[in-house]
């Protein structure tokens, strides 16, 4: 499978900080030290809405998350995508971020010859 463009290496620390803590929380999840996420959320003092958003990112493509930890995502896979439902399957997330990345740069490209018809 082709490679989504990626620009240039930049960490982006919010990705980086729920990967962390999908792991820091599945944990305690799997040993039974927490029963549910209402339990880690009210231990972490946050919404249970993004803490069951974040541990739904620990079914990310292994690719994915190696590319983030690099800081070598793509540049359309931001903290809000990450966290909007994704497919389960790892071709299937691959894909869809390929499919979406070529969705921007399209609109990019079509912004940028608006820009520059105008310009005339």
């Amino acid at each position: 499978m082709a490679a989504a463009p990626v620009t240039n290496t930049r960490v982006d620390s919010a990705l980086l900080k729920a990967l962390a803590r999908r792991f820091r929380w599945r944990k305690p999840l799997e040993t039974g030290d927490f029963a549910t996420i209402e339990e880690i959320a009210e231990a972490e003092n946050i919404n249970p809405s993004y803490v069951s958003r974040v541990l739904r990112m620990t079914l990310l493509a292994p690719e994915i998350v190696e590319a983030i930890l690099a800081g070598k995502q793509p540049e359309g896979l931001t903290m809000a995508r990450a966290m909007q439902p994704f497919p389960v399957e790892w071709h299937r997330q691959i894909f869809r971020l390929i499919e979406k990345l070529v969705q921007l740069q399209d609109w990019r490209s079509d912004s940028f010859k608006r820009e520059r018809a105008l310009s005339r």
